[in-house]
């Protein structure tokens, strides 16, 4: 059997059935017209597995993620020859408040010339004033609130550190490439997001949240499952190791253009 070279818009439309499976507020039509748009500025992506390339639509059914470049909520991404879904950290905010266990989360960048004050303890609070006429200077770390259903609120903070040793242990962290050298402060909202999730409920957390952090896991960077293994033979610390792994958001700048409008008329071909 010849091979059979598909256009990109045979492949958006093969991954029709599968997305329409998918019980989403997503429109295919929608989804296709985007993706098709990436597919056509984009020829490296294009020539990634059609396979990933359809599965990566279908997970913007998944995970309720649209591919609208004027939200920003997700991307398609080339890793390692396959195409991949990767929720940005407003992608992953809104899976975490559509799931309903919290009203609101936000997160900001801290730097030196900021007037910055956090305390633990039995009262925990941050006060966060940003330096707005100014230098700002460096990055001094960043923090994220969310903000629950009974009225508290949850609250993470990570040191400028802390984010560097997880940016080491990125494929595009360690090149300081991709949204790391063009949207820094963007992927140090989203490390420090991913740590507050581990402290949510988890009673209402939904599909799409565990397939969207399933994604960020796993379209880039580290086998962690590899890590803990070692770790578990060194040292019985490994239960309390909190290695994260952080994606490159936006690892193709070009065809992430507005088309907020854009819609392919999707007809079925026999086969």
């Amino acid at each position: 059997m010849s091979n059979i070279t598909l256009s990109p818009r045979d492949i958006v439309v093969a991954a029709r059935p599968k997305f329409e499976a998918v019980k989403s507020n997503l429109d295919f039509g929608k989804e296709a017209g985007f993706a098709l748009q990436i597919l056509q500025k984009n020829t490296f992506l294009a020539k990634t597995n059609p396979e990933s390339i359809k599965n990566a639509i279908v997970n913007c059914a998944l995970t309720g993620l649209t591919l609208n470049p004027v939200l920003k909520l997700a991307y398609l991404v080339p890793r390692k020859g396959e195409c991949v879904l990767d929720p940005s950290y407003m992608g992953l905010i809104k899976v975490l408040t559509d799931a309903g266990s919290v009203k609101n989360i936000y997160a900001e960048v801290v730097y030196e010339s900021d007037h910055f004050f956090i305390e633990q303890g039995t009262n925990p609070k941050i006060d966060h004033k940003p330096e707005v006429l100014g230098n700002r200077g460096k990055k001094i770390g960043v923090y994220a609130v969310a903000f629950l259903l009974n009225g508290g609120y949850q609250f993470e903070f990570m040191r400028a550190d802390q984010v560097n040793a997880i940016k080491q242990r990125s494929e595009m962290g360690k090149k300081n490439d991709g949204s790391w050298k063009t949207d820094e402060d963007e992927m140090w909202k989203k490390t420090v997001v991913k740590r507050l999730y581990k402290y949510l409920p988890k009673s209402e957390i939904s599909e799409a949240v565990v397939k969207a952090l399933q994604l960020e896991n796993q379209n880039n960077g580290i086998d962690f499952d590899e890590e803990r293994a070692a770790k578990a033979k060194a040292s019985a610390s490994m239960l309390f190791d909190e290695a994260e792994d952080v994606t490159d958001q936006k690892a193709i700048a070009t065809g992430t253009e507005q088309a907020q409008d854009a819609e392919v008329e999707v007809t079925e071909t026999n086969a």
